[in-house]
């Protein structure tokens, strides 16, 4: 009874590994398929599911099978596969952990004789698509899948956006902003023109041709009408400070030479005042004078060295008066040229991030001039297919279409507009 039993279930046992068979596609190219890291292939044997076995090939292309131990499956096809199996079970004996029965290794002979081996990949490595589309990145791998359906399953191309923003209405409104940035290009031009003419104390502003600008001449030599009376109106401002200042320092000067004479008869006074309450005295001693003309002498003398120091005063305070003219003489000359250059770097500043959005928005307005006339004509001119694939663990770049099958692992790079009309390949104005 025993045996009877053991051989019933050496027979499904044999039917559970016959069934590691390669399921890929009917096609002839599904033979020629080698596995690859990712793929996630089923082991099982009919009417056993304990044995069932799900597994995935690492990033070296092996995995571990419970009969075999590690097993390395990247760059075989199935059969290739199933001969391998066919090669190792033999050589192992192993427990059914559930049916309490030990296969031993002529029983596993006859079972792998049978040809009833079954492999199944259930997924496989992923293809990932990049570029113009909806919604880029990685996509399941179906048989047969072609690139139109991998970018039907991303969401389309970037045009299906339009349909939602009217590339008519949005081209209109960029080429507005794009004019706008040109404007406020010139301006910014023209007002670093102007202050480096300012720099350089120069009356007149030196800049390049008008015609350089896509703005009509009016509103450029308006632009230019107005940074050149700003330089006017700087240059006579500075000039008007400059000649009061001088005039303080001429005034100034004048008044020390008069102070200068003041103080010099002032001096002689005090000397004669002192000479003569001096001889005053001495007569006073001797009894020919008074004490009140000695005390008028004396008076004299007083007043007249107070109105030696007041002049000493007004000469030491005049002086520093024109000191601080002529310190506002050369701070009005490094003051402002320290104003100039730091104005001359916000606006460099300014002109190189405006530049860069002229630059961006000119983009946008190829992008959005192409989709206009796509959805015009009704239909695009296709894109521009490039999907890179490796070969022999080398990738390598294949040009396709949107009918080329893709392959596990495959990345698909779409590109729907012609790049070389975008702004990048054109010299900027």
């Amino acid at each position: 009874m025993l045996n009877r039993r053991l051989q019933r279930r050496v027979v499904v046992a044999s039917v559970f590994i016959a069934m590691l068979k390669f399921n890929f596609a009917s096609d002839a190219t599904a033979t020629d398929y080698r596995l690859r890291p990712g793929d996630t292939i089923e082991i099982s044997v009919a009417g056993v599911p304990e044995l069932k076995q799900r597994l995935t090939l690492d990033i070296d292309g092996q995995t571990t099978l419970p009969l075999v131990g590690v097993l390395h499956g990247s760059g075989l096809t199935v059969a290739e596969l199933k001969e391998k199996l066919q090669q190792l079970l033999p050589a192992k004996a192993f427990r059914m952990t559930g049916l309490g029965m030990r296969l031993d290794g002529e029983e596993v002979q006859r079972v792998v004789e049978a040809n009833d081996i079954a492999v199944n990949v259930t997924e496989y490595s992923p293809v990932y698509v990049n570029g113009d589309v909806a919604k880029p990145g990685e996509q399941h791998f179906r048989p047969e899948l072609t690139v139109r359906q991998a970018v039907a399953l991303a969401g389309g191309y970037d045009v299906m956006r339009y349909h939602f923003v009217d590339p008519v209405i949005e081209s209109a409104d960029l080429q507005a902003d794009y004019q706008t940035l040109w404007t406020e290009q010139a301006r910014e031009q023209l007002r670093l023109a102007r202050l480096n003419a300012e720099l350089g104390n120069k009356t007149d502003i030196a800049m390049p041709t008008i015609g350089q600008w896509p703005i009509s001449h009016k509103l450029a030599n308006d632009l230019l009408g107005n940074e050149t009376q700003q330089l006017s109106l700087w240059g006579a401002d500075l000039n008007k400070e400059i000649d009061f200042l001088n005039r303080a320092v001429k005034n100034a000067t004048e008044q020390l030479t008069q102070l200068a004479d003041q103080r010099e008869k002032e001096k002689e006074g005090v000397d004669a005042d002192s000479a003569e309450l001096q001889r005053l005295t001495t007569y006073k001693e001797k009894g020919d004078v008074t004490s009140n003309r000695v005390t008028d002498a004396r008076r004299a003398m007083l007043l007249s060295s107070t109105r030696l120091l007041q002049t000493e005063e007004q000469i030491v305070q005049i002086t520093r008066e024109k000191e601080g003219y002529l310190r506002g003489l050369e701070k009005l000359n490094d003051k402002g040229r320290m104003e100039i250059l730091s104005q001359i770097q916000d606006s460099e500043v300014r002109l190189a991030t405006i530049n860069a959005k002229i630059s961006s928005t000119a983009d946008k307005l190829v992008y959005a001039g192409t989709m206009r006339s796509q959805l015009s004509l009704g239909k695009t001119a296709g894109p521009t297919v490039s999907i890179i694939r490796r070969s022999n663990e080398t990738p390598k770049k294949i040009d396709g279409t949107e009918d080329t099958l893709l392959e596990p692992g495959d990345v698909v790079e779409i590109s729907i507009i012609p790049k070389a009309t975008t702004a990048e390949n054109r010299p900027l104005d």
